[in-house]
C-alpha cells in the first residue's frame, strides 16, 4: 500500500530520486506527490512484495502538487479514504513512507493545524503534522485513528535542526477529485493578459472596501484575451477592476 518510486532523468546524467505513494484502486491507481514525478523520464514503482513496475503518469497537477499514476496490476491491496474536514488540531496521525529505500516505515504524531484563512485573506491550504519523517516520505500516505488516508505528506524541513519534525500534508479531500480513472489528457496553455497586485489595507480604504482580500487589475496587454472581453482595443486609461477574494469574510 505504499509503494516506492524512482525518478529517471537524462543529460547531463543520469540522475535517481526517491518517493512514497498509496495505492487507491485494486487495478493499479496510485497517488502520490506532483514534484516526485514532475518532469521524470521514466517513473518505475515498487511494491511491499517487492514486484516492480514501470507506471503510466495519468495526470500532474502542479497547484495541488498531487499526482496520479497507473500500473498494469490487478487485485492489489488499496488504502481507504477519509474525510480530511474532520480532522481537527490534536488528531493522532501516523505516516507510512519508503525513507532511504527502506520499505513500509512508520512514524506517528499529531496534527498540530488545519487549513485557513488569516484575516488578510491568505490561506493555509496544509495539514501540519508534528511528525518525524524523511524526505524521500514525500507522497506517502498520513493515516487517522481510523486507519484512513487524510492527507498526502508533501514537504520536509531535512537537515533544518529547528523543523526536524515539521510535516505538511496535502489534505485528501483537495486531491480526490484527481484520482478518477480517466486516460491522460493535453492540457491547453492559457493567456489571460493583465498585471494584477494584491489589495492591501491602503488600496482597500482608498476604494472604500471592507476589508483587505482581492486583486487590483492594473494593466491590460494589448491583443490579449482579457482586453478584448472588455470589448476595446484603445482603452483611453489603465483598465482597473478589483477581483473579490473567495476567503470567507471575518
Amino acid at each position: 500500500m505504499a509503494p516506492q518510486f524512482q525518478e529517471r532523468t537524462n543529460p547531463p546524467g543520469v540522475i535517481f530520486a526517491t518517493g512514497s505513494g498509496f495505492i487507491v484502486s485494486a487495478d493499479g491507481l496510485i497517488v502520490t506527490t506532483a514534484h516526485v514525478v514532475n518532469q521524470a523520464d521514466e517513473v518505475s514503482v515498487t511494491l511491499t512484495d517487492r514486484r516492480e513496475f514501470k507506471s503510466k503518469v495519468l495526470s500532474i497537477d502542479a497547484g495541488s502538487d498531487v499526482a496520479v499514476l497507473r500500473i498494469d496490476a490487478a487485485g492489489l491491496p488499496t488504502v481507504r479514504l477519509g474525510d480530511s474536514s474532520k480532522v481537527r488540531p490534536g488528531d493522532q496521525v501516523l505516516t507510512i513512507g519508503s525513507p532511504r529505500r527502506v520499505q513500509t516505515t512508520v512514524t506517528a504524531g499529531i496534527v498540530s493545524s488545519t487549513p485557513s484563512h488569516a484575516a488578510d485573506g491568505e490561506s493555509f491550504a496544509f495539514l501540519q503534522t508534528e511528525i518525524a519523517t524523511h524526505p524521500d516520505n514525500s507522497g506517502g500516505p498520513l493515516f487517522n485513528r481510523a486507519g484512513e488516508v487524510i492527507g498526502i505528506d508533501v514537504q520536509v524541513y531535512g537537515g533544518k535542526e529547528r523543523f526536524q519534525s515539521l510535516t505538511f500534508a496535502i489534505p485528501i479531500n483537495a486531491a480526490k477529485a484527481r484520482m478518477q480513472p480517466a486516460g491522460p489528457r493535453e492540457a491547453s496553455k492559457t493567456w489571460l493578459g493583465i498585471e494584477v497586485q494584491d489589495v492591501d489595507p491602503g488600496l482597500a480604504g482608498a476604494f472604500g472596501l471592507p476589508r483587505a482580500a482581492g486583486a487590483l487589475v492594473i494593466s491590460v496587454a494589448p491583443g490579449s484575451p482579457a482586453l478584448d472581453a472588455v470589448g476595446t482595443k484603445r482603452p483611453d486609461r489603465p483598465l482597473t477592476a478589483w477581483l473579490p477574494s473567495r476567503a470567507p469574510a471575518r
